[in-house]
């Protein structure tokens, strides 16, 4: 009985360092980051990966539920649902793709970290595909919990 019960014991650990070892734990790679900055790295990239499939829904759970969203020249967009809206609307006009260069991204706090950067904007025209340039910052909050995303609480974007 002793012997058996040492091997279930082995057969458990053995299982468990396999389910570690192949990244089970670790939901969308966060936990292995040191830093917020560092999960804030990733989940930057992959807010661009995501805005190029123009899936507004998908871009939308970027944003906590009462995100906002300040674009050139318009009012702030409140919530969730209203900013995938408006990148929705924004992909039915022809915008596809975004590239971002970071120029600095630092904690703001004990769970906030601030991104700010440039952009080039592909916005599709009926001639051709024209680029729009601009600043932006983006406030993310980071959960304590390392498998939840950070989500971004306010983006602000200006256009050159």
């Amino acid at each position: 009985m002793n012997n058996l019960l040492k091997i279930k014991s082995s057969l458990v650990l053995l299982f468990g360092l396999i389910i570690f070892s192949s990244g089970a734990f670790a939901t969308n790679g966060y936990a292995y980051y040191q830093t917020n900055v560092d999960r804030v790295w990733d989940a930057s990239a992959e807010f661009v990966e995501v805005f190029a499939t123009n899936d507004s829904r998908k871009l939308g759970k970027f944003y906590k539920r009462n995100g906002i969203l300040k674009l050139p020249n318009a009012s702030a967009i409140s919530g969730r649902h209203n900013v995938a809206s408006a990148w929705q609307a924004g992909f039915d006009q022809g915008i596809r793709s975004v590239a971002l260069n970071i120029i600095s991204i630092e904690e703001a706090g004990r769970n906030k970290v601030l991104e700010n950067g440039t952009y080039v904007l592909d916005i599709e025209t009926p001639n051709g595909i024209i680029q729009q340039e601009g600043t932006y910052s983006v406030l993310w909050v980071v959960p304590k919990r390392m498998d939840r995303r950070p989500k971004i609480l306010f983006d602000a974007i200006d256009a050159n």
